[in-house]
């Protein structure tokens, strides 16, 4: 008889540090998507949650935003930004990672830090031509 022991954990682009999402700055009304991998590289199945939603400002679209998944198994997360103002938007989320039952709790989180600004671009005109009179 034998047996091995493993514990909740993923990978979030080949790596367990903390990711970045940056779309830099993007002018209003414009939508712009990046995707991340999630990897569960452990033996059992494991349950995954993004915390901090409910904190993010409404430019952020997020999906899908928790799920479960099975050895080896991979999910793509798509992280939307749409600016409706001109402003910084900044703000971290959490993927927290358990085992599905949740029976020892979260066993690892990785910090996400989204960072975006939405500008406009305004014409202004200051200058004037005299034509003098035109006949």
């Amino acid at each position: 008889i034998s047996c091995y022991g493993s514990k909740p954990e993923v990978e979030v682009d080949g790596t367990q540090k903390e990711k970045v999402i940056d779309f830099d700055r993007l002018l209003l009304r414009t939508p712009m998507t990046i995707e991340s991998v999630v990897k569960n590289v452990a033996a059992i199945s494991v349950a995954w949650k993004l915390a901090g939603l409910d904190k993010a400002p409404a430019e952020y679209t997020i999906t899908p935003s928790e799920g479960v998944l099975e050895p080896k198994q991979e999910v793509t997360i798509y992280f939307t930004f749409q600016a409706t103002k001109a402003a910084i938007f900044n703000t971290r989320l959490e993927l927290q990672v358990s085992d599905v039952g949740n029976t020892k709790g979260i066993s690892q989180t990785i910090p996400f830090a989204l960072n975006a600004e939405g500008f406009d671009v305004y014409v202004e005109t200051t200058k004037f031509v005299d034509l003098g009179t035109v006949k």
